[in-house]
């Protein structure tokens, strides 16, 4: 299943793509690292045996909720060796996106509005570029840890929730490969999304948490 065009991973992408010359330096900055830790394993090298059925069905159908969420908030941190990084990111159905890297330092800024994104860091002037077709480049989640991501394993929580765990492994770039854990509430949506492995033969860990209520609204900035 190909998750929605406005989910944040496929909104960092076209924010990315999108952005002219001068903004696309801070854009694709902060979009990289976001797009590394999820979606960036949509240019998995080499497929990987498969997850048993019944973890990776459950996997799956918690992306295909968060897909058709109207709404979702996400906190993000990436530590990649010494390097760490934390995104703030929103999206509200339909095309209305917002993420934020690193606020405490001033850091890039970007909104999406029906396609279009504006780009800033910290403090300065918003800048808007028009958004191209970046279709062939949103990756299909389920591909991805149907072709990565092995020796799954599945737990129920005491109130409902489920646990998946596994290894998964990619190339982008670089080899990696590292244990993967999805929490999923008893709504049947994500609630933690966590990487701890290594990148290159260095540690990289990515810890993302969901939230699908009092997501604020978001408008084009003036």
């Amino acid at each position: 299943m190909k998750p929605d065009r406005t989910t944040w991973t496929a909104s960092a992408a076209s924010a990315a793509s999108a952005a002219s010359a001068a903004s696309a330096a801070s854009a694709a900055s902060a979009a990289s690292a976001a797009f590394t830790a999820f979606a960036a394993l949509a240019l998995l090298a080499a497929a990987a045996p498969c997850a048993t059925a019944a973890p990776l069905d459950t996997l799956l159908a918690a992306l295909a909720a968060e897909a058709a969420a109207p709404a979702e908030r996400v906190h993000l941190f990436i530590e990649q060796g010494a390097v760490a990084d934390v995104y703030f990111i929103d999206r509200v159905r339909p095309g209305r996106f917002r993420m934020l890297k690193n606020p405490r330092q001033g850091g890039p800024e970007l909104v999406i509005v029906d396609g279009f994104p504006w780009v800033r860091n910290g403090d300065a002037p918003w800048r808007r570029s028009p958004a191209r077709d970046v279709e062939a480049l949103l990756p299909s989640m389920a591909e991805l840890f149907r072709n990565g991501l092995t020796h799954a394993a599945e737990q129920a929580g005491a109130g409902g929730e489920r646990t998946v765990t596994g290894t998964m492994a990619w190339a982008n770039g670089t080899q990696c490969e590292g244990k993967l854990l999805m929490r999923i509430d008893t709504a049947g949506l994500p609630a933690l999304l966590r990487f701890d492995g290594l990148c290159g033969g260095k540690p990289f860990r990515f810890k993302q948490a969901f939230s699908f209520v009092g997501v604020p609204g978001i408008d084009a900035p003036k």
